[in-house]
């Protein structure tokens, strides 16, 4: 650099520096730099146009995270030295556009190629005042508010006035000319490929922070009322003779259908929401822990169209999913929520922060299912990211409940009728140390009826913002491509073309899809530390353990986690136990006993029926050594091989109820893989192709047996359904509803003789669910009588279950069947 330009670039920051007084800049992601600090490296920090305040930024931001911090010229005879180029110069109005290759590129090109043993590492940074992507008209607010990408040097600065308290500085993975030269020698065509390379970039990370403008929501309503799906559905009324209707009328009915419907989405509502959502979090959690970003991040620099399909359960999950978004460095999604919501004020407010709002219910109106068609297809085909719960509602069990595939169905008919836009969907799992609502689900499962939302509700929770909640969790699954899947499952998607019929294939793919969704949301669980408390204390006899215990049953958990976790999504913690029993206390969802010779944990009735949901969260995730223990139950030694036998028979029910990652062919290979990390962490010993239980002094042998009840209930309930239809083999069937009947009946009473107090023991929807799973394995065989054929099987799958029950239960069933 010259030494004029030198003095000028002083006099401007020297006349600037008060403007850093207003300005409050964060870094994202929030500690960077951990790529490139080394202390031989050399950087040149990428602006994408020039900036004093920029600049300024950017060296503020280098001392608060103790980056190298940029210098006026890169000195190659210094260790650690770094440097800023701009990428252009704009103009006093307007940013001038132009296609020669910049000398601050030029000149570090030149110098990396005088000296090759010094690698420079590129690091592009992007600063966003603001995050308003703006709409479609042009206002002076969108001069004012918008980090317009053309905007001149007078511009820049009204904006930074006004979004000064909104800055976010983007540091992006550094790289080499050597990742972009690949044999090209010439300094200036290097120059121009280098400048190429970094205009897609800062492009890129605009799409992915602002996305698309805003839409005008009055211009989305004729749009939609006009879209061929509506227009073949008012075209249909209007030929049937038994309508009345004129396509004038249907047309209204479709706008104001829309306007029921459609978001109105507004930044400044957004950033509202940001600003007391991020208070509230501070108020309710210790913190909120964002897992996998990576999953979703890379997609969004791709330029996909993203679903995010999240668990369900709380109201808060609208909210969370949203905030953590968006702080993420990525656009607001649309929120499809229940039309329940939709009340004063709150409908209000959501609708402008991006919710749009669905029917419960709408079969049999059909120009309101292309209503809602037509706007998801406008959505998907715009560039809009989207959020829906698959669940339908919020699990009462903290269980993921079946999927609900309505709206993803949309979404797929969607991207096959106009597929130009990739589309991704990705599963997130949500989680929380202590959930608000979790007393009114347990009321809800003993019969109480589900209170209706409204503003009397809403007035009444402010109580609960005086509790204590611990951390929430939101973790990013492996995202499903659609158009991969597609490939896979139904290679001639590509034939059907821009059909508003749905093609006959559709159903099948889009429940196949769904459980495959559901697998992948709980692969990303979050082993909580309430949940791991929680798993120890209900396994346990009479919900009770000594201290000591619990902390040995924890530390054996994260053992196995660490030799065998269930997938690389998965998160625990990484505290020691006995922080994650300090946690847990904070909630005070459990009780301690202080005694001399130990203190005991233990549950009330209450707690343990309210702390079973978190149990249920994560279950899923040691099922399979929950299983291999519990062969233990009556039994001292087991051969593997039968282990590995009885796995395989029981564990498509397993894999159905909890989702499980594993195809039934790998069974074996799985039992086999886990019972080798059992014995490695001392739950099982091994006397060749033995399995052997540890001597009962030994503290894993009571681990082993609380692993082993892990699954009790489950166990129980599917013996209950084999046993019930076994006294049924010998007239061959069973009429399909009075068995459900009496499934739930003998869960009841098994209950009360074991004292089960859990409303989730005797849930209706188990049942069905469970009779569904035997219908597709072929041991119910559904007749046109709407009775159910019995395979003869099912006696051998009741003798086999009964053996992993423990004595109690399995007295109570004989009881049950010999009528005492």
């Amino acid at each position: 650099m010259s030494f004029v330009r030198h003095q000028i670039s002083q006099l401007w920051t020297l006349l600037l520096k008060p403007m850093m007084l207003w300005i409050v800049s964060r870094a994202n992601p929030e500690t960077p730099g951990k790529e490139f600090d080394s202390k031989e490296a050399l950087i040149v920090y990428i602006l994408p146009k020039k900036s004093y305040l920029d600049r300024m930024v950017l060296e503020n931001m280098c001392r608060k995270h103790k980056l190298p911090i940029p210098e006026y010229t890169l000195d190659v005879k210094k260790k650690r030295s770094a440097t800023v180029a701009f990428l252009s110069n704009p103009g006093l109005f307007r940013n001038r556009v132009t296609r020669k290759s910049g000398q601050d590129i030029k000149t570090i090109v030149e110098l990396q190629k005088k000296f090759p043993d010094r690698k420079i590492h590129l690091v592009p940074v992007s600063p966003f005042w603001g995050k308003n992507p703006g709409r479609g008209e042009n206002s002076i607010w969108k001069l004012l508010f918008n980090d317009d990408e053309s905007a001149g040097r007078l511009q820049r600065f009204l904006i930074v006035l006004f979004q000064g308290r909104n800055n976010v500085v983007y540091f992006s993975t550094p790289f080499s000319f050597d990742d972009i030269a690949r044999g090209e020698t010439d300094v200036e065509r290097l120059s121009r490929k280098t400048r190429r390379v970094l205009r897609v970039h800062f492009r890129r990370q605009r799409n992915t922070v602002l996305g698309k403008e805003l839409y005008i929501r009055e211009q989305v309503v004729t749009r939609v009322a006009k879209g061929k799906m509506v227009r073949t559905v008012i075209d249909h009324e209007v030929k049937t003779k038994s309508s009345r209707s004129t396509a004038r009328s249907l047309e209204t009915k479709a706008r104001r259908y829309t306007r029921e419907l459609a978001a109105d989405q507004m930044y400044t509502m957004v950033r509202v929401f940001e600003i007391v959502l991020g208070r509230l979090w501070n108020k309710l959690f210790d913190g909120v822990e964002i897992q996998n970003l990576e999953n979703v991040r890379t997609l969004a620099e791709k330029d996909f169209e993203i679903v995010y399909v999240p668990t369900h359960r709380s109201h808060l999950d609208y909210l969370l999913t949203s905030y953590t978004i968006y702080q993420s460095g990525m656009p607001s999604p649309h929120i499809a929520a229940g039309i329940n919501l939709n009340f004063w004020p709150l409908g209000w407010f959501l609708r402008r922060a991006g919710a749009f709002f669905i029917r419960r219910s709408f079969k049999g109106n059909r120009l309101y299912t292309a209503v809602v068609n037509e706007y998801i297809h406008y959505l998907l085909t715009h560039g809009y990211p989207m959020t829906f719960f698959p669940e339908g509602g919020r699990s009462r069990t903290g269980k993921l409940l079946p999927l609900k595939t309505g709206m993803l169905a949309m979404i797929v008919h969607s991207f096959v009728r106009s597929s130009q836009r990739p589309v991704a969907l990705v599963p997130v799992y949500l989680g929380y140390d202590k959930v608000m609502e979790v007393g009114s689900y347990m009321s809800e499962l003993s019969g109480s009826s589900k209170k209706k939302e409204s503003i009397f509700a809403l007035l009444k929770a402010r109580k609960l913002l005086r509790s204590y909640y611990g951390k929430a969790y939101v973790s990013y699954g492996e995202p499903i491509v659609l158009s991969e899947y597609l490939d896979q499952h139904q290679p001639q998607w590509r034939e059907v073309g821009d059909e508003v019929e749905r093609p006959d294939w559709l159903p099948r793919l889009v429940q196949n899809l769904g459980y495959e969704l559901s697998v992948r949301m709980n692969q990303t669980a979050v082993m909580s530390p309430i949940s791991m408390v929680s798993l120890s204390l209900l396994s346990s006899w009479q919900k009770a353990l000594p201290k000591s215990g619990v902390l040995s049953f924890i530390d054996t958990l994260m053992e196995l986690q660490n030799h065998h976790p269930y997938h690389r999504n998965l998160k625990y913690p990484t505290m020691t136990a006995e922080q994650v029993l300090e946690q847990v206390g904070k909630l005070k969802m459990h009780s301690e006993f202080k005694h001399a010779g130990g203190d005991v944990l233990h549950l009330s009735e209450t707690e343990s029926i309210l702390i079973s949901y978190y149990r249920n969260n994560v279950v899923h995730l040691i099922a399979i050594p929950s299983l291999i223990a519990r062969f233990f139950k009556h039994q001292e030694r087991v051969p593997l091989t039968e282990i590995a036998e009885g796995c395989s028979e029981i564990y498509p029910f397993l894999k159905e109820e909890f989702y499980l990652s594993w195809p039934e062919s790998e069974v074996v290979s799985v039992v086999e893989g886990y019972a080798d990390v059992m014995v490695k962490v001392g739950l099982l010993m091994r006397d060749g192709p033995v399995l052997v239980r540890p001597v009962p002094s030994y503290d894993q042998s009571e681990n082993l047996s609380i692993l082993g009840n892990s699954l009790g209930l489950t166990f129980e309930r599917y013996t209950i359904t084999a046993a019930l239809l076994a006294r049924h083999t010998k007239e061959g069937y069973v009429d399909s509803k009075a068995f459900e009947m009496q499934c739930q009946k003998m869960a009841q009473r098994l209950a009360i003789l074991n004292g089960v107090n859990n409303p989730e023991f005797v849930e209706k929807s188990f049942v069905a669910k469970h009779v569904a799973l035997l219908k597709n394995k072929g041991l119910l065989k559904p007749q046109e009588d709407g009775k159910l054929l019995i395979d003869p099987k099912v006696s051998t799958l009741a003798r086999n279950a009964m053996k992993l029950l423990s004595y109690d239960a399995r007295h109570s069933i004989d009881r049950i069947f010999a009528g005492k």
